[in-house]
């Protein structure tokens, strides 16, 4: 006697089965990927270099993952037009709040030389001088003190105070049109400081 005939098999739960368990792991790991938040920063369209007076034109938007952003990083354009940078800020990186500097009066900035001095406790006035203080600059000749103190500038901006294993220094933004008389004033002279109390 001949075995009964078995129906054929049906191929289709098999096929539709093999699908879902392929396409169901692609889907889900696709939509973890795009879970990440994404935050805009603004950017520099160029390298900046130090003392760069930020314009519309300098930066840009640029769409980060939110968990690569650090805390003290700039999110606004507004916050960065008008300020100044205190390093070089490579193009397409962020921009971090220690990198920018604030001007109290863009014509403090405006047509001028990056100078430095070495710095000591009284220049830094005791350490409270910051980047974006707005100082008067006063000379007293070495060789005589009892000399009155000459008053070179009544306000020049501090762009920077750094300081490193050397010492610490004062970067001014000295006008460039009274370069030669900044020179000749502070040679072989003290320089004072005083910033206004308000």
């Amino acid at each position: 006697m001949n075995a009964p005939l078995k129906p054929p098999s049906d191929m289709f739960p098999w096929i539709y089965w093999s699908i879902f368990l392929i396409l169901v792991p692609l889907v889900a790991l696709g939509m973890a990927g795009k879970s990440t938040s994404q935050v805009d920063v603004p950017v520099p369209v160029r390298e900046l270099p130090p003392y760069h007076v930020i314009a519309a034109g300098d930066v840009i938007s640029k769409s980060v993952n939110l968990n690569s952003v650090a805390s003290d990083t700039v999110r606004s354009p507004q916050n960065l037009i008008g300020y100044y940078t205190r390093e070089i800020i490579q193009e397409g990186k962020p921009f971090r709040e220690d990198e920018i500097g604030a001007i109290a009066d863009p014509r403090l900035i405006s047509n001028t030389l990056a100078v430095a001095i070495p710095a000591t406790s009284a220049t830094i006035l005791g350490g409270k001088l910051r980047a974006g203080d707005v100082v008067s600059l006063a000379t007293v000749p070495i060789s005589d003190t009892s000399t009155a103190p000459t008053i070179v500038f009544d306000a020049v901006l501090v762009l920077d105070v750094k300081t490193n294993d050397k010492g610490t220094v004062i970067v001014f933004a000295i006008p460039a049109n009274r370069w030669l008389e900044y020179l000749a004033k502070t040679r072989n002279a003290t320089i004072m400081l005083a910033r206004r109390v308000e």
